[in-house]
């Protein structure tokens, strides 16, 4: 029996993304257009309002069990993530559903994801902060909602999602201004976030040791980053890299895809895209998009925002120095 949604009941406030206003465009494909009026930047997006009646309707209504609908809509407090990843999957599939080419590419992401889902249960997550971890981030969380709906017998409908076991490998030459949004991104998204200030390898066995069961990690690679052109899918680490599976679904994105995505869904991303930077790697090697400068008489250097790119492949113009060998993560 479906829940009505005039339901009278007391509203809590779940993690919930009020960063940015809705934005429309009448195709999905072009981003350039678009108008973000209140990126997150400086902890703006975690001033959370309460989740609606709606919301929580949704998510109770895909459950089978009347008595685990009532504990959630009378509970809601207990129930944050399975709320929130509940209204992110609704929009990723709103999204999928558009007839676009992009939404097309945005299926088959979903499908390896839940193939992932099927295939590891709980699996690991590698979070840098970039724009293409952020976007597999969001998907992510949609996956495990629909694991759970799925599979009630591995996660229970009577408690809260589990917590998306995440690292974050500190680069030597660190940006404050991704350290800080990894921060607020974990408390939006409530992980399980270990950080970890060690050379890729030593860190990935750390990882890795504290976490046993954990047979994959997701990264949000695309084949025209370096190294990466031949991987698959599902492609194991390297040799003489700790051993585990590379879950990789957004592997056939291109550049505008990625700003699709964040921009058509009000995806938080770090405040350096603000600023010119389009791809990020430490302080060391990274620098504004002479692309995306803006011509002026002043002596002021200014910058368009990253989505502003026309020419994705001119993402990494802002690289000073590549890296002497490729990591397993990519």
């Amino acid at each position: 029996m479906s829940i009505p949604i005039e339901l009278n009941m007391v509203i809590s406030s779940p993690p919930i993304n009020n960063c940015t206003q809705p934005i429309h465009s009448s195709s999905s494909e072009d981003v350039h257009n678009l108008y973000i009026p209140n990126v997150c930047t400086n902890n703006s997006f975690l001033n959370n309002t309460q989740s609606s009646k709606a919301e929580v309707i949704d998510c109770a209504n895909d459950m089978n069990n009347e008595v685990s609908k009532e504990k959630l809509i009378n509970n809601q407090h207990l129930f944050t993530r399975r709320i929130f990843y509940s209204t992110i999957n609704k929009d990723v599939e709103a999204l999928i559903n558009e007839n676009s080419p992009f939404s097309v590419k945005l299926r088959e992401t979903v499908e390896i994801i839940d193939e992932a889902y099927e295939r590891y249960g709980i699996f690991g997550f590698s979070f840098n902060g970039g724009k293409d971890c952020t976007v597999l981030l969001h998907l992510l969380t949609a996956g495990l909602y629909r694991y759970a709906v799925k599979h009630p017998e591995i996660i229970s409908p009577n408690e809260d999602l589990p917590k998306i076991p995440t690292v974050y490998i500190m680069n030597s030459f660190p940006f404050p201004e991704i350290d800080d949004y990894i921060k607020e991104a974990n408390g939006l998204y409530d992980l399980d976030l270990v950080t970890i200030a060690e050379p890729m390898k030593e860190a990935l066995k750390s990882f890795i040791d504290s976490k046993p069961h954990l047979k994959a990690i997701s990264v949000g690679v695309r084949s025209t980053d370096p190294y990466s052109e031949h991987l698959k899918p599902f492609t194991h680490t390297d040799k003489g890299w700790p051993e585990f599976m590379r879950v990789l679904p957004i592997l056939n994105w291109n550049y505008n895809d990625v700003w699709t995505f964040l921009l058509r869904l009000n995806v938080p991303y770090c405040c350096l895209y603000e600023q010119g930077y389009t791809s990020l790697g430490g302080t060391n090697n990274t620098i504004k998009n002479p692309a995306l400068k803006i011509e002026n008489d002043g002596d002021e250097e200014k910058y368009e925002p990253a989505y502003k790119l026309k020419d994705g492949s001119l993402e990494r113009m802002g690289r000073i120095r590549k890296s002497a060998s490729p990591s397993p993560l990519r």
